[in-house]
């Protein structure tokens, strides 16, 4: 009788795991900078096409190089997409049915997989459905920018590196994550903390200062890439005289304001050089208004990476910024 119930017990046991493992999501598949969209052949190549690429496939400004902010992998019909290409991580679902009225978006989160963004776009004409998407490109590249955060958030926040996340800590008043790594290096002058982590063929490295500031509608392309000059230019090639970092006037600035977990930060994108030395890279810096202390608090992401394609690492590390808390 006892070996019966034992028996029973396994079964259950082992039908309750099969059970689970059915419901559990599955892991999604392809690179966090990867879309796959779902649309029949002919609204595809008509119109739909152009217009996703034109959004999707823009390129990233302030990089060195030419690069994406998301890359195509594939598309496919609706009757023919199979399971395994329903998993990638980033799908747009383009479905033209004339029997609806106006064009309309719906974002979801992990339906076939996790983590994931669906984006599915239903509209009456492939003409229509275009135009829709050439108007929301921006809220479209946020949904998988989204995604693209959260899959950067599971490797980020495995580790950390306890004496950086201290130090901004106590120089700024913010909590923010700094993963496992990142060494607290020594510039000539006190005006900025600098972190930095190193690999075999590139470089990562975090900047963090606050400068006085009595009014935030002084702030302006021009102070910020005086000030971003000001305090990176402390840091200079070891016995390469008259080295010293800066922001390249040959490059172009781009600031937009974002609000960032209910903070608006100022964005700068923008590329560095090294002054009398073949070195370079992108740079992005967020400053944003301590009202309370008269202040701007900026944080700015650098990478050294010459044989590499630089967009995954500049948007795991501006990813930081997503982390913050108050």
């Amino acid at each position: 009788m006892k070996r019966c119930i034992f028996y029973l017990f396994i079964m259950v046991a082992t039908a309750l795991s099969a059970s689970c493992r059915e419901n559990a999501p599955k892991t999604s598949i392809g690179e966090p900078y990867e879309v796959f969209v779902i649309c029949d052949d002919q609204p595809w190549e008509s119109y739909i096409k152009a217009a996703t690429s034109e959004v999707l496939e823009a390129n990233v400004p302030g990089l060195v190089r030419p690069e994406k902010y998301f890359h195509i992998v594939d598309h496919d019909n609706f009757k023919d997409t199979n399971d395994v290409e329903r998993k990638h991580s980033n799908l747009l679902a383009v479905n033209i049915d004339p029997t609806v009225s106006k064009t309309t978006m719906v974002i979801s989160r992990d339906v076939h997989a996790a983590p994931q963004s669906v984006v599915t776009i239903t509209s009456p004409s492939a003409v229509e459905a275009a135009q829709y998407i050439y108007d929301h490109g921006m809220e479209i590249r946020e949904a998988f920018e989204h995604n693209e955060r959260l899959i950067h958030f599971k490797t980020l926040s495995a580790t950390n590196s306890a004496e950086p996340i201290s130090i901004v800590r106590e120089l700024t008043g913010l909590d923010m994550h700094i993963p496992g790594g990142f060494t607290v290096a020594r510039p000539k002058e006190d005006i900025m903390k600098w972190f930095i982590r190193k690999y075999t063929n590139k470089q990562q490295h975090i900047f963090v200062y606050t400068e006085p500031c009595d009014d935030i509608n002084t702030l302006s392309v021009e102070s910020i890439e005086q000030s971003l000059d000001n305090h990176i230019g402390i840091i200079s090639v070891k016995d390469e005289e008259g080295s010293y970092m800066c922001i390249s006037k040959e490059r172009p600035i781009y600031v937009t304001a974002k609000s960032i977990n209910d903070r608006v930060w100022y964005e700068t994108r923008c590329c560095w050089r090294v002054e009398g030395y073949p070195m370079g890279g992108p740079l992005t810096s967020y400053s944003t208004y301590d009202e309370a202390n008269k202040r701007l608090i900026t944080i700015a992401f650098a990478l050294f990476s010459p044989e590499q394609m630089q967009r995954h690492d500049m948007a795991q590390l501006e990813s930081l910024m997503f982390l913050i808390k108050k």
